[in-house]
This record gives structure tokens, C-alpha cells and sequence, in this order.
């Protein structure tokens, strides 16, 4: 009985340990550079943070989850972020310490905020 009640709380906790090293971050991307492999990201607070991408990061530009995925590279991403300037380009990416650093490892979407009729994104 103690024996599985030890189990899982060590399951437990490696769960959850394995939670609090990534983190969801969501915000606008302001500026990508290529060749630094770095990305500006504006949070909701307003506040730009630059982050360093991964090498083996995975980039999706947009679709559902399978076959209708598009995937991405950082030129693909500076010239969409530039195109897209006046509406702003909404991301939401997976970041995880790696040698003291905060790297992107995943960048789940990216897409235009376009704007209706009425002004609204």
C-alpha cells in the first residue's frame, strides 16, 4: 500500500517538475533576426523580450494539428512579420531553459491579426 502511494507521488512530482522547465509564451512577434536566431516578442503588458531560438525548434505558421499543418523557418517568419507590420503577427511558443538560457523550442502559431470592418482584430 505505501509502496504504490510513494510511486505515484514520485510520478507525480516528475510531472510536474517537468511542467515548470517550459513555459507558454504568447504575445506579438515584433522582429525576428535570422542570422542571431532570435525573436521580439510583445507580451500583453507591452513589454518586448527577445528570445533565442533553438536549433531544433519546431515552427508551425498555421492549420490544424496532422496533415494541414504548414511548418515555418525564421526567413519564412521575418518576411511574413514583415509583411504583416500593420496588423501585427500573434505567436504562441513553447520556451525551456537550456544552459541557464530561455530558448524557444516550439512556436505551435503564427498568424496575421487581421483587422474586420470595424477595426477589430
Amino acid at each position: 500500500m505505501w509502496r504504490k502511494m510513494v510511486g505515484y507521488a514520485v510520478v507525480g512530482l516528475m510531472m510536474c517538475a517537468g511542467a515548470a522547465m517550459a513555459a507558454d509564451v504568447k504575445g506579438d512577434i515584433t522582429k525576428v533576426d535570422v542570422d542571431g536566431k532570435k525573436v521580439t516578442v510583445k507580451g500583453s503588458d507591452g513589454k518586448e523580450v527577445d528570445y533565442a531560438v533553438a536549433a531544433d525548434c519546431k515552427m508551425y505558421k498555421y492549420g490544424k494539428e496532422g496533415k494541414d499543418q504548414k511548418t515555418a523557418t525564421l526567413e519564412t517568419m521575418k518576411s511574413y512579420v514583415e509583411k504583416n507590420k500593420d496588423n501585427g503577427v500573434e505567436i504562441n511558443m513553447v520556451t525551456t531553459k537550456k544552459d541557464d538560457k530561455e530558448m524557444v523550442t516550439e512556436i505551435k502559431s503564427v498568424h496575421s491579426k487581421k483587422k474586420d470592418k470595424k477595426g477589430k482584430a
